[in-house]
């Protein structure tokens, strides 16, 4: 049996929390050691990413370093604001000071959410970082954001103990959509810290092709080689997933997990709406499910554009379901919708939609989702500006057959399975990993 080296992952969120960004690092977790690499995990104690969810699967056999988290002013001024009174009623404050309140609360936020919510990490996780590579030969550091928090404890054990460093980068960090309304000020600050980070890393990891061109471009004088691509993926880790039977003659349309930030619904709503005015009939027995958190200003800027379908339960926004739950509802579904942020993204639950087999419609503009929905041939999208694209495409989505397991897997394990991404991964760890003779 070929020897085992020792990996330290800093992964902020991970299984059992139920935030998505952990399911990338437990299937690699779940795999490495197939490939010479034994993840040694810091993340946070269950509960603090998070709620906890007992139905994801967690990889077996590594060592968990579960730390606290210190409070932040941002905590205490968050304990603060949820327990002052409601100004509902009171007189409102002279426009002057309102506008002078509400500049200085922007910028006083903006500064203790540097370099994100979750800094109070900071420190536990370099104590515990430590702690473990004094008793543990640790040949290479990866750390995965966001949240960045991650990346600067690696950044540090890079610089003071000289210990190789893989920064994953599973969004894209000065052009993350949550800085979109920020001071510019603020913005300039995440270009630094990006680019001290991508500087001191020995290899880059971004999970979608147009995030490493994108870095590729920014940092021209970093070897280009320095860049490389490892996808999001899917696992079987779950077993096989029941599926509940359905004894209405709807179609389903379900579209799993959160709808926040830049993400809009409002023209798909009306797109459904304009066919079945239209009277076509392969979108009139349609039921349309979000299932899982929304922000209001998503739900309300749909109910302004069909308050009927909404009330009549056509389309419903359902709450936050376990992971094993999720399965099921997407398993049962006849079409798998998307609705992606940045363009420089692929939501992860695009790979959770590829390993059931159904048709996939993403609603969105022209960027990495849209370049893997051609690529695989997966289902089709949709232009997020323009109500009449989507009402077509919906309907040829409809039309698309579901893929059998035996095809899905000759078509996509080989690309898109943690089995396969984690051998990827393997590769660049072994590649920067320092020897076993400058091991303590």
């Amino acid at each position: 049996m070929t020897e085992q080296i020792n990996v330290l992952m800093i992964a902020h969120t991970f299984p059992p929390s139920s935030e998505v960004g952990g399911h990338r690092m437990a299937g690699f977790c779940r795999y490495l050691p197939d490939h010479g690499v034994r993840p040694v995990v810091v993340t946070v104690q269950e509960g603090v990413a998070g709620p906890g969810d007992r139905t994801i699967p967690i990889p077996k056999g590594i060592l968990i370093k579960r730390t606290t988290t210190l409070a932040t002013p941002l905590d205490w001024y968050k304990r603060r604001k949820a327990k002052a009174p409601s100004s509902k009623g009171a007189p409102p404050a002279p426009t002057t000071r309102r506008e002078r309140r509400g500049f200085i609360r922007r910028q006083s936020l903006a500064i203790l959410q540097t370099p994100d919510e979750f800094w109070g990490w900071y420190f536990p996780a370099l104590r515990a970082s430590k702690e473990l590579i004094k008793n543990k030969p640790i040949a290479a550091v990866l750390s995965t954001g966001p949240p960045w928090t991650a990346h600067l404890v690696a950044r540090h054990l890079r610089k003071t103990l000289g210990i190789p460093w893989i920064a994953d980068f599973r969004d894209p960090w000065a052009e993350n959509e949550g800085l979109n309304d920020c001071p510019s000020w603020l913005r300039r600050i995440h270009v630094m810290l990006e680019a001290s980070a991508i500087r001191r890393a020995d290899a880059v990891i971004c999970n979608t092709e147009p995030l490493r061109l994108l870095f590729q471009e920014r940092y021209p004088h970093l070897p280009a080689t320095k860049f490389v691509t490892v996808t999001n993926g899917f696992d079987n880790a779950g077993g096989k997933v029941e599926i509940a039977s359905r004894t209405s003659p709807e179609r389903l349309i379900v579209h799993m997990g959160s709808l926040y930030g830049e993400r809009r619904i409002d023209t798909f709503c009306e797109a459904v709406a304009f066919l079945q005015t239209n009277e076509k009939t392969q979108a009139s027995s349609v039921r349309i499910q979000f299932v899982g958190e929304s922000e209001e200003k998503i739900m309300a800027a749909a109910r302004r554009r069909t308050p009927e379908l909404i009330s009549n339960n056509q389309i419903e926004f359902l709450p936050k379901v376990s992971w094993q739950k999720g399965q099921e509802i997407m398993w049962g579904a006849d079409l798998l919708v998307l609705f992606p942020g940045n363009r420089f993204q692929v939501p992860a639950k695009f790979y959770e939609y590829l390993r059931t087999g159904k048709p996939i419609f993403a609603v969105a503009n022209p960027g990495a989702l849209t370049d893997l929905i051609d690529s695989t041939g997966a289902g089709v999208w949709a232009d997020i500006n323009d109500p009449k694209d989507i009402a077509g495409k919906l309907l040829t989505a409809l039309q698309l057959p579901i893929r059998s397991q035996e095809e899905v897997q000759a078509r996509w394990d080989g690309q898109f399975h943690y089995r396969a991404l984690a051998a990827q991964l393997a590769e660049q760890i072994l590649r920067v990993a320092r020897p076993p003779k400058s091991w303590h």
